[in-house]
């Protein structure tokens, strides 16, 4: 099996971090988020993995040619950002008569996909939605035969649940022919399916670990989450405070919370860091406070920051 990671979204919410580094590239745990992605991939069975580029392109381009991969990764760059949609119609030559697995970018999840792809061959739909009981993203509609009904409050028949879609699903190949050239949204596509009768599937999941990576707070939560050992799969690092190559914690600075340093990292006597993630490459000067906050690469900080994400 195949899959594709969408990856060439802006990141809008995820400013000013994104103006640095792209989506996929966001550390977690000094790990980029595509590498824990990818191993997820492949422990689902997965061989060869695609994914669309856009903004900072030559950033992750970069990064897969010096990075040993969990699996081989193409990747495909978009000179107009083509959205959800879009994105996947301008990869039809990737893919085989194989039903194959999408997902979003910047997503953090532990259940086990095998459920997702067996279900999917099972039920013979073009697509089989991951959906979940969360309130903040609820706007699938599903009715008692797992069908997906409606979405974003177009309803087309009468339905059980509304649910949240986890940016996870798999596709048949031919859903491809269902898709226009040029940027589209997939929703606006299931939305025509459903309308003229043709059958998307849920597959609704409980008792998981996921989050949407899609601002600062929920970056800094994920974070929070796995030092707590909340998310199957990734190991809680060992003690509260993680210190990357060539970074240098002063024996005068103070830690709580949580503690993430990247790469060569210089943090003054007198600092005090309180739930902080640190990227590569900055300096914190004598005396700062940091909490609840995220630096991003290359910055020095030289005031006190609290509730912020600087870059």
């Amino acid at each position: 099996m195949k899959a594709m990671i969408l990856s060439a979204g802006l990141g809008t919410r995820l400013r000013p971090l994104t103006l640095i580094r792209p989506k996929p590239l966001v550390p977690i745990f000094n790990q980029p988020l595509i590498l824990l992605l990818l191993s997820t991939l492949a422990q689902a069975g997965v061989s060869r993995v695609m994914a669309n580029t856009h903004h900072l392109a030559d950033r992750l381009e970069a990064f897969a040619a010096v990075t040993d991969l969990p699996l081989p990764l193409t990747l495909r760059y978009e000179p107009e950002i083509l959205l959800t949609g879009g994105g996947l119609k301008n990869t039809a030559d990737f893919w085989d008569d194989a039903p194959f697995v999408v997902i979003n970018g910047d997503i953090l999840f532990d259940f086990d996909l095998t459920g997702l792809i067996k279900a999917h061959v099972a039920n013979g739909s073009l697509v089989t939605m991951a959906l979940h009981d969360h309130a903040r993203y609820n706007n699938v509609l599903v009715n008692d035969q797992q069908r997906v009904v409606g979405i974003r409050g177009r309803n087309f028949a009468p339905g059980k649940r509304l649910l949240a879609y986890t940016g996870i699903q798999v596709i048949n190949p031919e859903l491809l022919d269902f898709l226009p050239s040029g940027p589209s949204d997939f929703i606006d596509t299931y939305i025509s399916l459903i309308a003229s009768g043709s059958g998307l599937s849920a597959y609704v999941i409980s008792g998981h670990y996921w989050s949407d990576i899609g601002s600062p707070g929920d970056y800094l939560q994920v974070h929070r989450d796995i030092m707590a050992g909340k998310v199957t799969g990734q190991m809680p690092p060992n003690g509260r405070v993680v210190i990357g190559q060539g970074s240098h914690l002063s024996d005068q600075a103070i830690t709580k919370g949580l503690v993430s340093l990247g790469e060569n990292v210089e943090v003054g006597a007198g600092c005090i860091l309180e739930d902080v993630v640190i990227w590569d490459n900055v300096t914190v000067k004598p005396g700062a406070r940091l909490e609840r906050a995220i630096v991003a690469d290359g910055v020095t900080v030289t005031a006190d920051l609290v509730d912020a994400a600087v870059a």
